[in-house]
Order: structure tokens, then sequence, then C-alpha cells
């Protein structure tokens, strides 16, 4: 992937969280603007400002806040256009931060104005999350040579294969009407999506043991920590799962981006 390609992949992710952050914000103001309307909704009535605070807006903040300097930092810091990860981290960045079209349905509820229709923010939502997955698999399979496949045909690979599973994915009335309180996918859907991240933990960790060398060893484990903290704030809106998933996925892109800078990336 060229540096015009990356940088034009992480100039779309920085205006969709600009529109994301701003839309976040509102909804936030809305929330706390004792409308009472609002507060006297079935929605506020079993949940308290400060648990949507906590569980839904501030985690979703800070991960496409974090997703983005990741990208940036990534960008300007990496030294090679051809290897696993400046193909294919890039667009799981940009695909993490897509995903959080699932809070729009907070803005048409404060708001009572439908910024996209329901079906597309459940199709993008669902999307992002097969494709994040896949596209961690894929790195981790690669670099074990487990997978032998052009990075461009399995990124192709994935796209089509996260397209076909979101057709197949049910969509439930009550998934595309409530704002996201808990989580979005089917149970179906979340296992399989868990499966893949299992399957990607996996080998990394089996790299993580095999591999003598100390900067690949780091590399394993920083892919290890942000697969696990992207799982706990894309599927899950708890604080527990949002502390731990946050300090995990910031961690690994830190560690990400201080290898890049002083190692040789994988080509």
């Amino acid at each position: 992937m060229s540096n015009a390609m990356r940088t034009a992949l992480l100039v779309v992710q920085i205006i969709i969280a600009v529109v994301l952050l701003s839309v976040i914000g509102y909804t936030v103001s809305r929330l706390y603007a004792d409308d009472s309307l609002l507060l006297l909704s079935p929605v506020m009535q079993e949940n308290s400002r400060l648990s949507l605070l906590l569980n839904v807006f501030m985690p979703s903040v800070l991960h496409i806040v974090a997703s983005v300097i990741a990208a940036g930092l990534l960008r300007y810091h990496y030294r090679s256009q051809t290897g696993i990860e400046a193909q294919i981290l890039p667009v799981l960045l940009l695909a993490s931060t897509i995903g959080y079209v699932v809070l729009l349905p907070w803005f048409s509820f404060v708001s009572k104005q439908v910024a996209l229709s329901a079906p597309v923010i459940s199709a993008i939502y669902h999307f992002s999350q097969i494709f994040i997955a896949l596209g961690y698999a894929g790195c981790a399979l690669m670099h074990n040579s487990a997978l032998e496949l052009n990075l461009n045909r399995y990124m192709f690979s994935i796209f089509v294969f996260s397209v076909f599973g979101v057709s197949i994915a049910p969509i439930t009335s009550n998934s595309l009407v409530e704002p996201v309180i808990s989580h979005m996918p089917n149970n179906m859907f979340s296992i399989a999506v868990l499966a893949i991240e299992i399957i990607a933990i996996v080998a990394f960790t089996i790299g993580l043991i095999k591999e003598s060398n100390k900067h690949e060893r780091m590399r394993y484990l920083a892919f290890i920590l942000m697969t696990v903290g992207s799982s706990f704030l894309c599927n899950y809106f708890s604080v527990a799962f949002n502390i731990a998933g946050i300090i995990f996925f910031v961690t690994g892109a830190f560690f990400l981006v201080f290898l890049t800078r002083t190692y040789q990336v994988w080509t």
C-alpha cells in the first residue's frame, strides 16, 4: 500500500471521527439538558445518564481518538509500504472508527432526526466487526506462514466475506429501533466474530511462544493486546470491559508504534 493510499485512508478516518465525535458530543449535551420528554422515555428510565456516559459514550470517544492517533503515528513512522502491518492495519483502524455508526440511533433519539436508516447502520456495524476480526486473524496466520495468500487478494477476500456475513445476519426490530445499550449483534453473529478473534489471538500467541527475537515477540504481544482490546470495546458496553479494552488497545498500539520506529517491520 502506497503512502498516498495510507494518507487517503487516514484523512477519511479523521473526517469520520470528527463527525462521530460531534454526534456524540451533541447527544451527551442533549441527554444532560434536562429535557423532560427524553428523561421520561423508557430508555432513560432504565439507564442513568452517568451509566450511559461511562458504558457507552466515553469509551467510544476514547477508542475513536486512540484509533485515529494510532493510524496517524503508524502512517508517519512506518518504514515499509508492503509488509503485513502496512497493508492491513490502516484499513482495520479505519473500520474500527466506522463501526461507531452504531451510536447514530442515539442521535436520532435525542434529535428526532434520522441520520442513517436503521438497516444501513446495522449493516455497516456488522460489516466492520467481521472485517476487523478477519483482518487480525489473517495478519496472525500469514505471519505464522499458516496462510499463504497475496495481501491484496486477502483484503479483497475478507471484504467479500464480510459483505456476505452482513447479508445473512438476521436483523431484529429491537436492534434497529432502540439506541444501543449493551451490544448490537445477534448471538450467532457475536459467536462467529468471537471465534475468529480467538483464532487470531491463538495464532499470535503461538508465534509469541515460538519466536526468539525480542522485537518480534513484542510485536506479537502488541497485536494480541490490540485484538483483545478491540474485541472488548466493539462488542461489549460495560465499565469493566471498556476499561480493559482501552488499556489493552492503547498499550498494544503504543508498543507497535514504538517498535516500528526502532526496528525493521515485517516485509
